[in-house]
């Protein structure tokens, strides 16, 4: 199990533990193409990667160009292949954003 942070619109973000299965991590994004971004400081995050074409709604913005639609799975990560669970102080440095409606992308990967 691992300890991910999901986040719809419109609602306060909710952690869960969850299996480490991409099933599982396309479920909780709605069932769409699952879109892999990196924000950086080990933490990466799945959204549906057709989202604005299918017209989901608003979530937050993602760094200063960007907009997330749509639920949204955050996940730990140190590099290798497999998500991980978020630490403690990562799942308050982005509620912390989430509060603030933007998450910062912090490097490119």
């Amino acid at each position: 199990m691992i300890k991910v942070l999901v986040k719809r619109p419109g609602e306060k973000s909710e952690v869960r533990e969850i299996e480490n299965d991409w099933k599982i991590f396309k479920a909780l994004i709605g069932g769409g193409m699952l879109e892999c971004v990196s924000i950086g400081a080990g933490i990466m995050m799945y959204l549906d990667e057709e989202g604005t074409l299918k017209g989901l709604p608003y979530n937050f913005r993602l760094g200063i160009f960007d907009i997330a639609v749509g639920d949204v799975v955050f996940f730990g990560n140190d590099g290798g292949e497999e998500e991980q669970s978020l630490t403690d102080k990562q799942i308050e440095f982005l509620r912390g954003c989430l509060a603030l409606n933007c998450v910062p992308i912090l490097s490119c990967r």
